[in-house]
């Protein structure tokens, strides 16, 4: 792994952990160990993501929008998951009650899910097509991680200007059944 970022994920650690607790409903703790497994779960899902998806020069805000979105949509996942499911078909054969996540396999490879995640990407790229230049610029800025008012700065808008747009764009996002993950900074 790069060190830098490593060092990045170190720098943003007390964030993740905070996200971890919050989405779980558990305590903070400065020190992961001490956290509910739930918590600590989340966080390793977290470090995977920044591993996988960011490089060491990428903005502190999009690491941890990018952590909190995917935390946010694995405890959403566990909760449906351990909503739906009977409770005699959580246990082990020592009768201990197993995470949901334990007794569902990775479905990325199901032609279900590849196909609603293929029409998921067609609905966004018609999105995307639909929006004004000024619109597909905010978007790309605030995946880069610059907030509301540094993207105002940059295309000398004001910031109630770039709320307008974002707010538009989130609307589209909505009406199109998708979540932009769009933080109003």
């Amino acid at each position: 792994m790069d060190t830098t970022l490593q060092e990045r994920i170190e720098q943003i650690s007390p964030m993740l952990r905070k996200f971890a607790a919050h989405h779980t409903s558990t305590a903070y703790s400065n020190d992961l160990a001490d956290m509910a497994p739930e918590a600590q779960d989340l966080y390793q899902i977290a470090v995977s993501e920044i591993l996988a998806n960011c490089k060491p020069e990428d903005k502190k805000s999009f690491m941890l929008n990018l952590a909190n979105w995917r935390m946010s949509s694995a405890a959403n996942r566990e909760r449906n998951i351990s909503y739906w499911l009977d409770d005699s078909e959580t246990e082990d054969e020592n009768g201990e009650v197993l995470d949901a996540l334990e007794i569902f396999v990775d479905e990325t490879q199901n032609p279900e899910t590849v196909l609603i995640e293929h029409e998921a990407a067609s609905r966004l790229q018609a999105i995307v097509r639909s929006l004004k230049p000024i619109q597909e610029t905010i978007i790309r800025l605030m995946r880069d991680g610059e907030t509301i008012m540094e993207i105002a700065v940059k295309l000398d808008m004001s910031h109630q200007a770039v709320r307008y747009h974002v707010e538009k764009i989130r609307i589209e996002f909505e009406v199109a059944g998708l979540a932009p993950g769009m933080a109003m900074a």
